[in-house]
C-alpha cells in the first residue's frame, strides 16, 4: 500500500531513477502490487530517511521510501 510520509509524492517512474519519465502518481493510500525491487537513485524521505531501493509495480517503478511494505528490506525477488 502506498502511504506517502508528509511533503513526499509518490510518483511512478519508467526505471528506478529521479531522472527518468514521470509517468504518473500514486494518492495516498492506494494498494499496489509490487512485482520485484530494483536498486536506483537513493531518495530522501523528508524525515532524513533515505533508502535506493525502489519496487516494480504494473505502472513503472516507485521509490521504496513513498511505499509502506512494514520494513525497508525488499519485500521481492531483484528484477
Amino acid at each position: 500500500m502506498v502511504q506517502a510520509p508528509p511533503g513526499l509524492t509518490a510518483r511512478v517512474f519508467q526505471y528506478p531513477s529521479l531522472s527518468a519519465p514521470i509517468l504518473g502518481e500514486l494518492a495516498n493510500g492506494t494498494s499496489v502490487w509490487i512485482r520485484c525491487t530494483a536498486q536506483g537513485d537513493v531518495v530522501q524521505r523528508p524525515d532524513g530517511f533515505t533508502s535506493s531501493l525502489w519496487n516494480r509495480i504494473d505502472q513503472g517503478f516507485v521509490p521504496d521510501v513513498a511505499v509502506d511494505t512494514g520494513t525497508n528490506q525488499a519485500t521481492m525477488p531483484n528484477c
